[in-house]
């Protein structure tokens, strides 16, 4: 026996085509010939194809009716160089192999070849005793031919499987891809939708605003026409007014509208003259207002004029009375150096005249005038008498020409003469009986006019 018996089979790497990721491994057993192979290999229906050995770029046909094992063997140590490739054509030579083809089939079949038919005709006979052994070893042989086509048998179920599979899988493969591109079309679709859709939305959007713009157009043309009607209705108010009035003319009413004239005139000429008189009462009130304000300060100086009267008045008597209490003199002056250094005595005639006993006048002002008094007799009074309502105080009055003068000269206590008020004169304080003299805002002045510097009589 050439081969075990229980040998197991190897599997054999054919390349489908020159892609290298494209082949199929075939289980081979030392009964395969390369016909299986190639029913395994092709495809369904193929005719035209053949099993090629490839080595070091040398190709050369496998006949079908050779043993792939054999073919295997045949290369020895170089057998891991050879690549097998599956050719979709027709072989170049399909007559080589063709009587070992057949006598290999012969052998399969259990069917005796012309060799054996002669040798059992005569040149060989035929063994008729065959032994156990022998039986025995063909009983394996033919058990060992079973195995090996139960191994096809199976290795073919597998590649058939293994091509459903395949098969399913490329259908389920397309109908996913199918699946997909519908997805795909689909979604193009409802982007061509969608983007339809945004365009009659932008062309509404833009209908809506040239609407908006057009009502906006369309109110103002409505404001505009009805204003125009309103002036169209005073325009033909203003015609009928118009057309009534050359009406009245017409009919002779025209002294009626004379006399409207002549009323507007006359009217006219009231609010002139009323016009005139508003601005002469404008202009008497602004110079009455001038006078009152002039009044109103002359006032305050008279008034400024008569405290400062009273206050020198108080002083006079307060320093009367000193030097009377120091001299103890009832009626009279002191005499003294240093209080009538300077005074200055004048008779009423106005000439200057030397005297024993001239009276004498104290200055409480800038300027002093005195005269020359002959003496009283001593008369025992008060010295300083009350104060009138007016807040002044005098000294007691002497019968004699001086309180007359005084009287005729002085006026009123602290007025001015009618005259000389009207002439704009200045306030003239009161005069006392004994001292000659008239206070005013200039000095101390005599009635005589005339007038001595300040700071000569004794304050």
């Amino acid at each position: 026996m050439r081969y075990g018996a229980k040998m197991m089979p190897m599997f054999l790497t054919v390349y489908l085509s020159n892609n290298d990721q494209h082949f199929t491994e075939v289980p081979v057993t030392p009964e395969t010939l390369c016909r299986d192979v190639l029913e395994l290999c092709k495809e369904p229906g193929e005719t035209d194809c053949y099993l090629a050995e490839m080595w070091r770029g040398s190709e050369r046909a496998v006949g079908e009716a050779e043993r792939m094992l054999d073919v295997l063997q045949r290369w020895g140590p170089q057998r891991a160089e050879v690549r097998f490739f599956l050719r979709h054509d027709r072989a170049p030579s399909r007559d080589s192999g063709g009587s070992r083809t057949s006598d290999h089939l012969a052998k399969r079949n259990g069917v005796k070849g012309s060799s054996d038919r002669r040798m059992e005709n005569g040149v060989v006979p035929p063994r008729l005793d065959m032994t156990l052994s022998e039986l025995q070893e063909m009983a394996a042989r033919q058990q060992q031919q079973i195995d090996a086509q139960q191994q096809l048998l199976a290795s073919k179920e597998q590649r058939l499987r293994y091509l459903k599979q395949q098969d399913q899988r490329q259908q389920q493969q397309a109908s996913e891809q199918e699946k997909l591109q519908r997805l795909r079309e689909n979604a193009e679709s409802q982007e061509a939708k969608l983007k339809k859709v945004r365009a009659l939305k932008g062309q509404v959007e833009q209908k809506r605003l040239s609407n908006g713009k057009l009502v906006e157009e369309i109110e103002q043309m409505s404001g505009l026409f009805q204003q125009k009607q309103r002036e169209l209705v005073v325009a033909v108010s203003r015609v009928e007014e118009l057309s009534r009035q050359l009406e009245m003319l017409k009919n002779g009413k025209m002294d009626a509208f004379h006399d409207n004239q002549s009323s507007a005139a006359e009217l006219d000429r009231l609010y002139k003259e009323l016009q005139l008189r508003n601005r002469l009462n404008q202009e008497q009130n602004a110079k009455l207002q001038q006078q009152r304000e002039s009044l109103n300060k002359r006032n305050l100086e008279v008034a400024a004029m008569d405290r400062r009267v009273s206050e020198l008045r108080e002083r006079l008597w307060k320093k009367k009375a000193a030097l009377q209490q120091k001299e103890n003199l009832p009626n009279g002056f002191p005499v003294k150096d240093k209080s009538t250094k300077g005074i200055e005595q004048i008779p009423m005639d106005g000439h200057s005249t030397q005297q024993g006993g001239p009276s004498r006048v104290a200055a409480v002002e800038p300027y002093i005038q005195s005269s020359t008094m002959p003496r009283r007799p001593v008369r025992h009074e008060l010295l300083v008498k009350p104060a009138y309502p007016d807040g002044t105080a005098t000294l007691p009055m002497q019968d004699g020409p001086i309180k007359a003068q005084s009287r005729s000269g002085a006026g009123p206590i602290g007025k001015p003469p009618m005259g000389e008020q009207s002439s704009g004169a200045p306030p003239v304080s009161r005069v006392e009986p004994n001292c000659d003299v008239t206070l005013s805002s200039e000095g101390i002045t005599h009635h005589t006019g005339l007038r001595e510097p300040a700071g000569r009589g004794l304050l």
